[in-house]
């Protein structure tokens, strides 16, 4: 049943397989080029990592386990680098191939959420990697130097600065969707205020788990959430 429901699929968008393969070809070569200068700049991208994360006047020492752990760690690094950088240019691909199926007032209503979405995106991503994470990071590192010199590892410092990212990204993006349910009848206002309380708890739930151990971070997350919820609340009345 399953592989009917694909053949009927693939005999649909058959006459677009080859718009479909251009799009996937410009993606793909430019993600590509982009991977390519990523890797080999890669002394210039991790400076900047550091510098950013003010790791890089700090008086301990870095620390790199592993024979290939550098390796690994600079293509995964460059990799996601890339990706950012032409995230933009394949929502733009996908939009060019599905645009000739909508009508023009459906057109400018995608083309318009895109650039503000696009902006949103990488305007969260950018303020939180400058301010928030390397506050909560070096508030962890700093807890117990009374105790032992820290000598943090990168693969744990880019592991938790890639957390710190999705953690924002997904407080950056839910009220975004919560309106997005409303909009498309999903859910009313009116049950959005009956579940009120609830929704407080499963946010401030939600932060002590994506956020490190500390009531700061957590109060970071859970309080803009909160406001956002409350002006989708008046914004949607």
């Amino acid at each position: 049943m399953i592989f009917d429901e694909f053949s009927k699929l693939a005999i649909i968008i058959k006459p677009y397989y080859g718009e479909l393969k251009k799009r996937l070809l410009i993606i793909s070569s430019v993600f590509f080029l982009v991977s390519v200068i990523s890797l080999n700049y890669h002394p210039f991208i991790w400076d900047c990592f550091f510098s950013t994360l003010k790791l890089s006047s700090r008086n301990f020492a870095v620390v790199i386990r592993g024979i290939g752990s550098g390796f690994i760690l600079t293509i995964k690094l460059s990799l996601i680098l890339s990706l950012l950088i032409t995230l933009p240019i394949m929502l733009w691909q996908i939009l060019a191939f599905i645009e000739p199926a909508c009508y023009a007032s459906e057109k400018k209503y995608i083309r318009l959420r895109l650039i503000l979405y696009s902006i949103y995106f990488y305007g969260t991503q950018i303020l939180n990697f400058i301010f928030i994470t390397p506050y909560l990071l070096n508030l962890l590192i700093d807890f117990n130097t009374h105790v032992a010199l820290p000598m943090p590892d990168v693969d744990d410092i880019v592991s938790f600065a890639l957390t710190m990212q999705f953690t924002a990204l997904f407080g950056a993006f839910a009220p975004i969707l919560l309106a997005m349910a409303i909009d498309f009848n999903w859910v009313s206002v009116d049950q959005l205020r009956k579940i009120r309380p609830y929704a407080y708890v499963f946010i401030f739930i939600l932060a002590m788990l994506l956020t490190p151990p500390d009531v700061i971070a957590q109060c970071i997350l859970a309080v803009p959430l909160v406001v956002l919820y409350e002006l989708i609340l008046i914004i949607k009345k």
